[in-house]
């Protein structure tokens, strides 16, 4: 009986044991990939933003249309592309609404 005890101690201990462990380091893995998606798409979204300042340099002037064809995007995300541009001081917006253009700072 002591001994039958004894095995289920050690099973148990063992299986919760083995549950805790197994959970803090898939937290920990899901962490490290969660850091390297992000690492990648920042590098993804930084090479597209310097596509756009390629084609601004080629072609002197680009709406959002043409960076939504560049990049095949989508109109929010060309959008987005050019704000962070015009916010890091790289292009500048001339005009308003569906005329708007863009140039290179500088």
């Amino acid at each position: 009986m002591d001994y039958f005890f004894s095995l289920l101690t050690l099973f148990l201990g063992l299986y919760f044991g083995y549950r805790i462990g197994y959970k803090s380091s898939r937290n920990v893995l899901v962490k490290k990939s969660s850091r390297k998606v992000k690492r990648i798409v920042s590098s993804r979204i930084e090479k597209s933003k310097e596509k756009i300042v390629d084609l601004l340099a080629k072609q002197g002037s680009i709406a959002n249309d043409d960076v939504e064809e560049l990049l095949n995007v989508s109109d929010s995300t060309a959008e987005r592309y050019l704000a962070e541009l015009e916010k890091d001081g790289r292009v500048s917006q001339i005009g308003k609404g569906r005329g708007v253009k863009y140039i290179l700072e500088g």
